[in-house]
């Protein structure tokens, strides 16, 4: 956690209130969609996932980035499978976990050319 935040209890409650909202957003059954030239639903994913990682880049301290990079992926993968044995509608993309794992990178990327400490600007 950054030392210098003031409210570093509201930054990680919010964060896992975002956690949750993702996961019920993403397992949330959906009905029949049309093919796209190029599919919004690919942008949603990395749009998602840079936000929530780029989330708590701005709590953490950069030695923690690492873990957070492998925790978000694994929260991506378990995702996708859990799509797959729900079986109400959706179901696990390779191509949606390959754009987690882009919105992932981007987030960090992000983060190390000065972006991570974007929660302490907004205090």
């Amino acid at each position: 956690m950054r030392r210098e935040l003031r409210w570093p209890l509201f930054w990680t409650s919010a964060g896992v209130i975002l956690l949750v909202t993702a996961l019920v957003l993403l397992l949330f059954p959906s009905g029949p969609t049309k093919p796209q030239a190029f599919p919004i639903d690919k942008l949603q994913h990395v749009i998602l996932f840079a936000g929530l990682t780029g989330w708590f880049c701005g709590i953490l301290k950069r030695p923690a980035w690492t873990g957070l990079a492998l925790g978000m992926g694994v929260f991506a993968g378990a995702t996708e499978l859990a799509q797959t044995a729900m079986q109400f509608g959706r179901v696990g993309d390779p191509v949606d976990f390959a754009m987690d794992l882009l919105g992932i990178g981007v987030a960090v990327a992000a983060a190390r050319m000065g972006m991570e400490n974007w929660c302490v600007w907004v205090e």
